[in-house]
């Protein structure tokens, strides 16, 4: 089932994130608008591959919404017009504690349930899990969003090449990682100056690669 995007018309909405989208799915011109204002976008193939590069995503949101159709149909039953292709039960129950364990976020909510569909309860337990997941994570938050260096072990890279440094923060409580944007920014946007990423993005910057997150942040702020 396909749902067109909101296309904002004002600065108001500094970043969104889409995980677990399907080509088919989704219209061309949504994918350009969402590339174009450098929002987060995670395909399926890309999010199964490597669950865990979907967390600093997850980490970095307000409020998340969770559609039930982003499930396989044999796992979520009780959605109209499911698919056939998706996430696995497990895999979902991942995400949602990763949530769950992010310090920004306010508000979760999950969505496409359809009671007349879920004949044999199916769906519903597997609603239930994912918020069980939710709730483990929401109970095992570390409380280490870098307001201060407490906490954090600083990672310098030096790009040689270009005569440029990169800082990193690694949070010694739950081993996630941020990287600080050298951007000039307004004050209402100063705390994403920190942006979640993951111990890959900062391999990539070891070799001297610029980390796509860093791209996409150095975009919106300018």
């Amino acid at each position: 089932m396909y749902t067109p995007l909101l296309r904002p018309a004002h600065h108001l909405l500094f970043n969104f994130g889409l995980i677990g989208f399907q080509a088919h799915q989704i219209a061309p011109d949504d994918l350009a608008f969402l590339i174009k204002n450098n929002f987060d976008t995670v395909r399926l193939g890309k999010s199964r591959a490597a669950i865990e590069e979907t967390e600093p995503v997850i980490r970095d949101a307000d409020l998340l919404a969770f559609h039930l159709g982003a499930l396989k149909q044999s796992e979520a039953p009780g959605v109209e017009a499911a698919s056939p292709s998706g996430y696995f039960t497990e895999e979902a129950c991942q995400l949602c504690r990763y949530a769950g364990m992010s310090d920004k976020l306010s508000s979760f909510g999950i969505y496409g349930y359809s009671r007349d569909l879920d004949k044999s309860g199916q769906t519903a337990q597997v609603a239930a899990q994912m918020i069980w997941y939710f709730l483990e994570g929401f109970f095992n938050r570390k409380n280490d969003y870098p307001v201060s260096k407490s906490g954090l072990t600083e990672y310098i890279v030096e790009y040689r090449q270009l005569h440029y440094q990169l800082t990193f923060w690694k949070s010694t409580k739950s081993g996630r990682w941020w990287m600080q944007v050298p951007a000039t920014t307004r004050k209402k946007h100063e705390r994403h100056r920190l942006v979640p990423c993951s111990f890959q993005d900062y391999q990539l910057a070891c070799r001297e690669e610029l980390p796509e997150r860093l791209m996409q942040a150095l975009h919106r702020f300018s």
